[in-house]
């Protein structure tokens, strides 16, 4: 469940598009065959309306190893459009499904990205740790990992990216897949400054704000 209200629309799962049946993908543009390893959960698209000036990280999807370990090397856009913005990083924020405090996907304006959250017998603050591509290793019951994009606002105008390439190395051969992870961001400097809200406001002993963001 994302967090902030930049999303200007609902997120649309696609999972049941990546499910279905269709031909048979065939070696990808650098020739490396196709995949069938990972497994991504929330698989969606996102538009999200952000002012120029504005640095953002947005993390969201989750891969998981379906039955053996891969070897991550690189995740890489597919299709660009615009110059609104820029993506400037992908990493991987590790999922510990054992965390008593875990961090919502969604748009994060501290880096690293933090939430206060509270149960019914204690409270804390949730802090998503990234860690490069490369060389990541994803292991079957792990909890997987989201994608985390870091995204600079640089005008007016628009920007988007439309799935993702992940090369992954599996029993000593390398392997492609796509996944359908969509965004687009609508740049528009009337939306005025964005304020970091009060859950991670009371977790900035732990992150620093991004460029743009306001504490108020």
């Amino acid at each position: 469940m994302t967090f902030r209200s930049l999303v200007l629309t609902s997120l649309v799962a696609f999972a049941a598009m990546s499910c279905s049946a269709g031909p048979e993908p065939g070696p990808s543009a650098a020739g490396f065959p196709p995949g069938h390893a990972l497994r991504p959960l929330n698989v969606v698209r996102n538009t999200l309306g952000i002012p120029p000036g504005q640095e953002f990280i947005f993390t969201m999807m989750r891969l998981e190893a379906r039955s053996e370990p891969v070897v991550i090397q690189e995740i890489a856009p597919l299709r660009q459009d615009g110059d609104a913005a820029r993506l400037t990083d992908v990493q991987l924020a590790p999922q510990d499904p054992e965390s008593r405090f875990s961090m919502p996907e969604g748009v994060s304006l501290t880096d690293p990205p933090v939430w206060f959250r509270r149960d019914e017998t204690s409270s804390g603050c949730a802090v998503q740790e990234t860690a490069p591509v490369a060389g990541y290793e994803l292991q079957p019951g792990d909890g997987g990992a989201r994608i985390s994009l870091r995204i600079s606002v640089e005008q007016e105008g628009t920007w988007s990216v439309d799935g993702f390439a992940v090369r992954y190395e599996q029993d000593g051969q390398v392997f492609e897949e796509e996944v359908s992870l969509g965004i687009t961001v609508r740049a528009n400097a009337s939306l005025g400054p964005q304020v970091l809200l009060r859950p991670e406001k009371r977790c900035l002993n732990l992150a620093e704000p991004l460029r743009g963001a306001e504490v108020r």
